[in-house]
């Protein structure tokens, strides 16, 4: 059946690769209450079944809110990776002919907003 797909075999669903990397992103940001904010977001490459997923986030900014006063917000970037731990990923992006081109293990690039509780 999957052999007269484009792609040969199964294609994962994004939304599920953007739920698999949100909970993999769990530690050091299990405290974050919700996201209330996406400002981009793109699946570079497909993800297929048989693929391992891992995920890498790092925090852009942090800003205070004035409606909470215990809590601050913080603008991740995240990323999701196949079949290669992120830790070896050194390209994110390269260039080809003027356009922006993901290193083919790139399967999410998410640039987010999430409420977090201030240290006390």
């Amino acid at each position: 059946m999957m052999k007269s797909t484009p792609f040969k075999r199964r294609l994962i669903y994004g939304g599920h690769i953007i739920s698999l990397c949100r909970s993999l992103s769990f530690e050091g940001l299990e405290n974050a209450l919700q996201v209330v904010g996406v400002n981009s977001g793109v699946h570079s490459n497909p993800t297929f079944a048989g693929d391992t997923i891992y995920t890498r986030t790092e925090i852009i900014d942090k800003f205070e809110h004035n409606n909470f006063s215990n809590a601050g917000i913080l603008r991740l970037r995240q990323l999701g990776i196949k079949n290669t731990p992120s830790a070896l990923i050194e390209n994110i992006t390269s260039e080809k002919n003027g356009k922006k081109i993901y290193n083919p293990s790139i399967v999410l690039d998410i640039d987010y907003f999430v409420v977090i509780p201030k240290r006390k």
